[in-house]
């Protein structure tokens, strides 16, 4: 994930480059000199505003992927991902131990029991 500091880099970066180009057209003649400035001052907005809004964003993300970690290594997402290599789940250890079948899961900690 991209991180608020590296988000304030780029934006710094592209601030510099679209800074640059309105100087440069300003001495050129492009454009008027206080086009020029306007524009330098709009594009200090801009930049300001993306970072302010990458930190109030950054913390909702932490959230939503904390959430999603915890929600995938749940015992239901473990179960389904190992029922879909083809496993069969059953519910407590001791089957999964005394049946003859091949990959075996129990349900109380998902480890396949080789036969």
């Amino acid at each position: 994930m991209i991180t608020t500091a590296q988000v304030a880099a780029i934006s710094r970066y592209v601030g510099t480059f679209i800074a640059g180009a309105a100087t440069a057209a300003a001495g050129w003649g492009i454009i008027s000199t206080d086009n020029a400035a306007t524009i330098q001052t709009s594009l200090g907005h801009i930049v300001n505003g993306v970072q302010e809004i990458t930190v109030g964003v950054a913390p909702l993300a932490a959230i939503v992927l904390g959430w999603y970690g915890t929600w995938t290594a749940s015992h239901k997402a473990q179960a389904r991902a190992v029922a879909a290599t083809g496993a069969i789940i059953v519910t407590t250890p001791l089957i999964a131990a005394t049946t003859a079948e091949k990959n075996i899961v129990s349900s109380n900690d998902y480890e396949v029991v080789p036969k």
